[in-house]
């Protein structure tokens, strides 16, 4: 896998990620694996409220990403909040 290989190089890695990604079907170990291997996750909302995320995303995106950011949070890996306008 490239992330074993860029870390053997003593690289940091980073990965865009819709986050709900780690509910889908054989991709449940995916935040381990991002914080077995110290990946840094960018991801973005394209708004702060939820029916307007639902709207552009789909019906229950909202609610799908708070409970990865929270699955996430709970394994111990951090976050920078940045907020672009």
């Amino acid at each position: 896998m490239v992330v074993h290989e860029v870390k053997k190089a003593n690289r940091h890695v980073i990965a865009r990620t819709n986050l709900t990604i780690i509910f889908e079907k054989d991709m449940e170990d995916l935040p381990e694996f991002y914080r077995e291997h110290e990946v840094e996750l960018i991801a973005s909302l394209p708004c702060y409220l939820e029916d307007n995320v639902d709207k552009v995303r789909g019906k229950g995106v909202y609610k799908k990403s708070i409970n990865a950011l929270q699955k996430l949070n709970a394994l111990g890996m951090e976050w920078n909040h940045q907020v672009c306008h």
